[in-house]
């Protein structure tokens, strides 16, 4: 199971500021939100995280490529490289748009002097990505929520992430929170990297009085279960839980005689397994080939300090 980004984030920022009272720390990427309480400079304590782990930049990349496409109308679809050069090029235009009104995207033609040429402006990006950009704000609403927290309560919102410098992602964010909150002083690209950096300075130097020890409380980003009835999702520890932890599930053979049981474990937040990720599976051999229909089998489940999941039946 992967962490969210959270501690990385606000270590980075209790190392640059060097705070000295408590503070709640909104660290948001475009669709990953998390809430975070610093106290001095080494205590973490994660309220609540929340995001869409089916989106990213990459979408607003293939929203402006549709809308190439769509004015290109002899452009080669079919053509692999060519399709690869166009989403650069809308990536590169999606990147400018951050900083400047308006960008040309060019992709060269191969069989001829001349190229495909499209001014887009930011007005059209905003409409074109609208409704993605607004969805940022939902999930920041629902990280409020699970924290019990309003926007007065937060002291600081980090950008992380590239999609974190669009202009009407930071506007949104500057209504929301108010401009004064938005912490930007940073590159938004690499201020994960540094927090990663200083976690593990902090561990390959655990024994230096010079170093700071940092003290994490974190929580499960996305619940944890098995499939039942084919294809429904048993929740068995669910996203915001602290850990370590642990949780166990009861499930019964749906036939008589088997021979072995076959139990997936997935991770998210839906009711339908196939849209959760699968994230392992547990083969267990029954001692007794003779049970019956309803014998019942008992899954262990434990998620250590390290966020490793582990399962035992």
């Amino acid at each position: 199971m992967k962490s969210s980004y959270s501690n990385e984030v606000s270590i980075f920022y209790l190392h640059i500021r060097k705070l000295l009272r408590q503070s709640n720390i909104n660290c948001l990427g475009t669709f990953d939100v998390s809430i975070v309480k610093c106290e001095g400079t080494n205590k973490i304590e994660v309220l609540s995280t929340a995001g869409h782990k089916h989106l990213g930049g990459q979408d607003i990349d293939k929203i402006i490529m549709e809308y190439v496409l769509n004015n290109f109308k002899d452009f080669p679809k079919n053509n692999t490289k060519m399709m690869k050069r166009l989403l650069e090029a809308c990536t590169e235009a999606k990147i400018t748009l951050s900083s400047y009104e308006t960008t040309i995207i060019c992709i060269d033609r191969v069989d001829s002097d001349e190229s495909w040429e499209l001014e887009l402006n930011r007005d059209k990006f905003n409409e074109l990505c609208g409704k993605v950009f607004l969805g940022t704000l939902d999930i920041v609403n629902e990280a409020l929520k699970q924290a019990n927290l309003k926007e007065n309560n937060i002291d600081r919102v980090i950008l992380a992430g590239g999609s974190t410098r669009i202009a009407m992602v930071k506007n949104l964010l500057k209504e929301k929170f108010g401009e004064r909150k938005i912490w930007n002083r940073h590159n938004p690209d690499e201020v994960v990297a540094k927090g990663a950096a200083l976690v593990a300075n902090s561990f390959l130097n655990a024994s230096s009085n010079d170093n700071i020890q940092l003290l994490f409380n974190d929580i499960v980003p996305l619940s944890i279960g098995q499939r039942i009835h084919g294809k429904l999702m048993y929740f068995a520890i669910k996203r915001g839980t602290r850990y370590p932890c642990k949780a166990e599930q009861i499930t019964v053979l749906g036939q008589d005689n088997q021979k072995s049981v076959n139990i997936n474990i997935y991770e998210g937040e839906r009711k339908q397994c196939k849209y959760n990720f699968k994230i392992g599976n547990i083969k267990l051999d029954l001692k007794n080939r003779n049970s019956r229909r309803g014998y019942e089998t008992k899954v262990l489940y434990f998620i250590q300090k390290n966020l490793k999941v582990k399962t035992k039946a």
